[in-house]
C-alpha cells in the first residue's frame, strides 16, 4: 500500500513539475513536415498540430509561417514540435514531442493510438490522442522574471568648433517596462554644442526603449473602389447562405453573398489541399473534400471543443 502511495506521489510531482517548465516558454513552433512523411503537410498533421496547440492554450506557429517580433529576436522562447511515428502493423501510434533550442527533449506525450483503416483518419485519430496528455497539463504561460541585458552603441560627431578639446558622452540605458524584454539596441548620437572655444563638454543621454514591441500602429488608406465577389468565383452553399472563394496571393479570401469585404481567409500550406482558416471570431484549419465541397473545423475555445461547418459546391 505504501509503495503505491509512493508511486502515485512520485508521478504527481514528476506531472507538476513538467507542467511548470513547459508554462516558462511563450511560443511552440511546429514544422511544415515530419520525418515520417513524403511532403509536407500530409494528411493535414501538421496544421492538426498548430490547431490542437492553440486549443489547449498555447501559442504556436508553423515554422515559415510569420513570426512575432519577439520570437524572431529570440528562438529559445519556443519549444520545438515534432510528432515520432512509432506504429505497427495494425495500429496506427504516434508520440508529440518538444524540444528546447539546444535540442533537448522537454516533454513526450502519451503514445496517440488508432486502428483505422484510413490512413488520414488513422493518423489524425491518433494525433488527437496524444494530445489527451499534452490537454492534462493545463499549459499556462508564466514569463520569468529574468532581466535581459541590454546594449547600448555610441557614435560620437564631432562639433563644429574653432578649438575642440575632448567631448565626454555619458549614457544611461533604462529599460522599457514590459515583463520580459528581448535584447534591444539604442543608437545614441552625442554633438557637442557648436563654442567658438571649448574645453570639455559633457553630454548625458538617457536612453529608454519602446515600452511595447508589439503594439505598433499601423494606418492603411483605402480611397479605391473595392472588388465585390461575384458568381464567377468558387460558389457554396450552407443552410440559406451563399458564399464566395476569391483567390488572393496566399490563399483564398472568403465572402457571404452582399458583402463588400471578406469575412475570412484561408491561407495555402505547402500541401495543396490543406488551409489555416482565420477570422476575426475563429480560428482552425479547411480542405475541399473529394466533392470539392469546402470543410472548415473550427475551435470554440470557450467550450473548449470543435466545430464542423460543411460549405457545399455548386455548379
Amino acid at each position: 500500500m505504501k509503495k503505491a502511495l509512493f508511486l502515485i506521489l512520485t508521478c504527481m510531482i514528476s506531472v507538476v513539475s513538467v507542467a511548470q517548465e513547459l508554462n516558462s516558454f511563450k511560443y511552440v513552433i511546429v514544422p511544415e513536415e515530419y520525418n515520417f512523411n513524403k511532403e509536407p503537410d500530409l494528411f493535414q498533421l501538421n496544421s492538426l498540430t498548430e490547431f490542437l496547440f492553440d486549443k489547449y492554450g498555447f501559442e504556436a506557429y508553423m515554422e515559415n509561417g510569420e513570426l512575432p517580433e519577439d520570437l524572431n529576436n529570440n528562438r529559445c522562447n519556443a519549444l520545438f514540435a515534432d510528432v515520432e511515428n512509432e506504429s505497427g502493423l495494425f495500429v496506427t501510434k504516434l508520440v508529440v514531442v518538444l524540444k528546447d533550442c539546444q535540442n533537448k527533449k522537454v516533454f513526450v506525450s502519451e503514445e496517440g493510438r488508432s486502428r483505422e483503416k484510413d490512413f488520414k483518419t488513422a493518423y489524425q485519430e491518433a494525433l488527437r490522442d496524444a494530445f489527451v496528455s499534452i490537454a492534462a497539463l493545463n499549459y499556462n504561460y508564466q514569463p520569468s522574471e529574468i532581466i535581459e541585458k541590454k546594449t547600448v552603441v555610441v557614435s560620437t560627431v564631432p562639433s563644429v568648433t574653432e578649438k575642440e578639446e575632448d567631448s565626454i558622452v555619458i549614457v544611461s540605458a533604462v529599460p522599457s517596462v514590459n515583463e520580459k524584454e528581448e535584447d534591444s539596441i539604442v543608437i545614441v548620437s552625442a554633438i557637442p554644442s557648436v563654442i567658438e572655444k571649448e574645453e570639455d563638454s559633457i553630454v548625458e543621454v538617457s536612453a529608454i526603449p519602446a515600452a511595447l514591441k508589439n503594439n505598433e500602429i499601423s494606418a492603411e488608406e483605402n480611397t479605391g473602389k473595392k472588388d465585390l465577389a461575384t458568381s464567377q468565383e468558387m460558389t457554396f452553399t450552407m443552410g440559406q447562405g451563399t458564399y464566395f472563394l476569391k483567390k488572393s496571393g496566399d490563399g483564398y479570401n472568403f465572402f457571404q453573398k452582399g458583402m463588400i469585404e471578406p469575412f475570412a481567409s484561408l491561407i495555402a500550406s505547402k500541401s495543396n489541399n490543406s488551409f489555416i482558416y482565420s477570422s476575426i471570431t475563429a480560428q482552425g484549419i479547411a480542405n475541399f473534400d473529394e466533392k470539392g465541397n469546402l470543410v472548415v473545423e473550427i475551435l470554440n475555445k470557450e467550450t473548449n471543443s470543435t466545430e464542423i461547418r460543411l460549405y457545399e459546391k455548386q455548379q
